[in-house]
């Protein structure tokens, strides 16, 4: 812990905000970063647990302390490696978890004397400093086992396990119906929450790792799980996520011209939103 106990964390919270005349312009980032000396001053506000209950809060047991403890350092390198290890969408996990909602923030013991530490914050600061300024390696993988598995979606969860699986040795291929990885990730989720060149650094990154995508290409229509087996896949992951939307028990939401926001911002995103204002639905 630094020498100075500081209860509340840089900025306001839950995060520093850009301006919003900007933003409505640009349709840029609502979160303002940190620069690098605010988020070493945030990082060394975290009490480097023993038994860091932030970790235990993370669903894919992200090394918080670690990266606190690195960034508080000035360590961005090795803050970017102890917390890839687990995490191979680190850039766009930073923006798009709800920490404070049940995960790492929430968990945070200094919320019980002032504000939790800024993780979603330090992390982001971690992805991006990794993107725009060093990049580094990617972890070691093992060596080739020659087993192969398909993955059935490119989304957030298919993109992970497909990282991981070349990391264990294992040869991967994603299918994906669309014709841009990312799932919600891609489609769901507006450029002021998630900047789209974010994910398609780290889609870049797990596909230079050796992971195979095919998009375009919809299991069960151009191709079917059998034909996915007998071909010599060893294993079938299947992500292809929710998309089950709740329609609200009201008149009218049958009529004509109604949707749902899911639909209409896969529309939108789907081939780009300029392609979308040319052809609009």
């Amino acid at each position: 812990m630094g020498a100075d106990f500081k209860p509340n964390r840089v900025g306001p919270f839950p995060f520093p905000k850009s301006d919003p005349e900007t933003r409505k312009k640009a349709f840029s980032e609502v979160e303002k970063p940190y620069t690098k000396e605010e988020v070493m001053i945030e990082a060394n506000r975290c009490l480097r647990c023993g038994n860091p209950v932030c970790i235990d809060a993370c669903p894919v047991q992200m090394d918080v302390r670690g990266m606190c403890d690195a960034v508080a350092k000035g360590d961005f390198k090795a803050a970017f490696h102890r917390t890839s290890e687990t995490n191979a969408l680190l850039g766009v996990t930073a923006r798009c978890c709800p920490q404070l909602q049940g995960l790492c923030e929430d968990a945070c013991v200094m919320r019980w004397g002032g504000q939790p530490i800024s993780i979603g914050m330090i992390q982001k600061f971690v992805a991006d400093e990794e993107q725009s300024v060093s990049r580094q390696p990617d972890a070691a993988a093992e060596k080739d086992t020659g087993k192969h598995v398909s993955v059935v979606g490119a989304g957030p969860a298919g993109l992970a396990a497909a990282s991981l699986l070349r990391r264990y040795g294992h040869s991967v291929t994603i299918y994906e119906e669309l014709p841009t990885p990312g799932g919600t990730a891609w489609c769901g989720i507006p450029d002021y929450h998630l900047p789209k060149d974010v994910l398609l650094y780290e889609i870049e990154r797990i596909k230079g790792q050796g992971v195979e995508m095919k998009t375009g290409f919809k299991v069960g229509r151009d191709v079917t799980l059998n034909q996915l087996l007998s071909d010599g896949s060893d294993a079938i992951l299947i992500t292809t996520g929710s998309k089950d939307i709740t329609k609200l028990d009201i008149p009218g939401m049958d009529l004509k011209g109604v949707h749902n926001g899911y639909t209409f911002l896969e529309d939108v995103y789907v081939n780009g939103v300029d392609e979308y204002l040319k052809h609009p639905k």
